[in-house]
């Protein structure tokens, strides 16, 4: 069996690869700067996922980047769509987030 092994072509090739994929978001999908309001509603929703579940800390940090997603809209009023079942429950604690589930 052959292993293979990443050279310095590899990384280059990957780096450009990233690099346009960052490229791309910049230029087509709105990115929005994290405000104070946006922390203030995470560590909301973080604490109340956290009463209402009985999650550990450990697994609780696993959902961070959803709760900073659904702060973004919460804020920004924009209509969160996605298939992740952690925003319906989100949408239960009232702070005012739409979220529309599509599959």
């Amino acid at each position: 069996m052959g292993t293979s092994k990443k050279t310095k072509k590899d990384d280059n090739r990957d780096e450009k690869l990233f690099e346009s994929g960052i490229e791309f978001i910049k230029e087509y999908l709105d990115i929005f700067p994290l405000s104070v309001e946006e922390i203030d509603i995470f560590g909301k929703i973080k604490a109340k996922y956290k009463q209402e579940t009985g999650i550990n800390t450990k697994a609780l940090k696993k959902n961070d980047l959803d709760f900073l997603i659904a702060s973004t809209a919460i804020s920004q009023g924009a209509i969160l769509v996605s298939n992740d079942a952690i925003f319906g429950d989100i949408l239960d604690y009232e702070f005012g987030l739409e979220f529309e589930k599509w599959v």
